[in-house]
């Protein structure tokens, strides 16, 4: 059911439900047609009362004009006292079983139920338009987030390019066999990030699968002895992930490993699925002497962990580590 349809049908029971009760208390001292008359003659000013006051805490209220909607408010109250005074006065109306008719208990009964019904018709509209204010500020919140999410992942993309591009072209340059095999790889990268980047989440054996296809690309630039390891253990298959989260932390330890210059170098990347539980570590070597080749600034750990609070809340652990010799970072995620 519609936001709409959802209103029409609350406001409809509710004064089906009001005529009800207003028809049986009728009833105990006037004929069941001479009730049935006075029920709905008095619940079209009540209603006139009830909805012209919702219309003044929208248009004066909610601007924060408070002398005005007292003001209105206080108007209405007055205005429809008299006009149900005379629908009660109506001589067919006063045709009873035989019970005298008290013009002050009437009097009364007339004053209740407007204060009743302008105070009900105030808190009412004040409670649905703070509703409504919170809903749309969620979807706003939500449109935002999006829109920042994808910016975020957009700007991996380029950094990606640039530095297997430049892979690529090192190897072109050499004649290397092994540029047409990069390309290969490449363009499945390119097909993963142009195809699921926008989805909400994909497979987390996808992502393992691209990290596959990256790790291989970036082994094909360093010397076969280098130590680059990639060990995985558990079930993966029926898990989730925000897309392209984890290439980037992997990209980040060739970025900023020694393997180039250091023999002894290494990259370790280690992934455990317990249960629900997902685990992630990445190590690299580092020689904080050399500086990075790539004077472009990458995306930045910075980018990681905003994409983590945006998707994730706060249903996560990113840690950093560093020493002279190495880097590390560990992930913890609730899949």
């Amino acid at each position: 059911m519609n936001t709409k349809r959802l209103f029409y049908s609350i406001h409809i029971s509710f004064w089906v439900l009001f005529v009800g009760i207003s028809i049986w208390i009728f009833s105990q001292f006037l004929s069941i047609n001479t009730g049935i008359l006075r029920a709905f003659l008095n619940a079209i000013p009540l209603a006139g009362l009830t909805y012209l006051n919702i219309w003044n805490v929208n248009s004066n209220f909610e601007e924060e004009n408070f002398k005005k909607t007292i003001l209105i408010s206080f108007l209405l109250f007055s205005v429809f006292i008299p006009i149900r005074f005379y629908i009660n006065s109506i001589p067919y109306l006063q045709t009873n079983l035989g019970l005298p008719t008290n013009e002050k208990t009437t009097i009364i009964g007339i004053f209740l139920t407007n204060f009743v019904f302008l105070i009900f018709s105030f808190l009412y509209q004040v409670v649905v338009n703070r509703f409504k204010k919170n809903k749309q500020q969620s979807i706003e919140i939500q449109a935002f987030q999006k829109a920042q999410l994808q910016y975020l992942r957009s700007q991996i993309n380029p950094h990606f390019l640039f530095n297997t591009l430049n892979n690529i072209y090192s190897l072109t340059v050499l004649k290397s066999y092994k540029a047409p095999k990069m390309i290969l790889k490449l363009s499945d990268m390119l097909r993963y990030v142009v195809y699921e980047q926008h989805n909400k989440k994909v497979a987390l054996s996808k992502e393992i699968q691209m990290i596959t296809t990256f790790m291989d690309l970036a082994k094909l630039k360093y010397p076969k002895e280098r130590e680059i390891i990639f060990e995985k253990k558990g079930n993966f298959s029926d898990k989730e992930i925000e897309p392209m989260l984890l290439i980037p932390l992997v990209e980040n330890c060739f970025k900023h490993s020694d393997l180039e210059f250091n023999p002894n170098g290494f990259i370790r990347i280690f992934m455990v699925m317990e249960s629900t539980n997902f685990y992630f570590t990445a190590s690299n070597s580092k020689n904080d002497s050399q500086k990075q080749k790539d004077s472009v600034g990458g995306v930045g750990l910075e980018n990681i962990q905003t994409r983590l609070k945006l998707t994730y809340n706060n249903n996560f652990i990113f840690k950093t580590e560093e020493t002279n010799q190495k880097f590390t970072i560990t992930l913890q995620l609730k899949l």
